[in-house]
């Protein structure tokens, strides 16, 4: 639910970026002229990148849970409730 609510809240930021990117002045632009390339920081709105920043979460998510889990199993009901 965390991934999809920041997912969504960044979106609207995102497509306003793409349109108006930021355009870099000063010497930061006059090195990235000397590359040759334009001195704007452009902006991607791809779906994918979405989905595998939710998938890796999700997927650290899941390996994090394993440790509080395997340690409730190993849990005696009876240890527990006489402590």
């Amino acid at each position: 639910l965390g991934t999809g609510a920041g997912a969504a809240a960044a979106t609207p930021l995102l497509f306003y970026m793409r349109a108006h990117p930021i355009e870099l002045t000063g010497s930061a632009a006059q090195a990235i002229a000397e590359w040759g390339f334009d001195p704007l920081l452009p902006f991607l709105v791809a779906p994918r990148i979405f989905v595998r920043q939710a998938l890796v979460v999700f997927a650290i998510s899941m390996v994090v849970s394993i440790y509080p889990i395997v340690s409730i199993s190993r849990l005696s009901v009876v240890d527990t409730l006489r402590a």
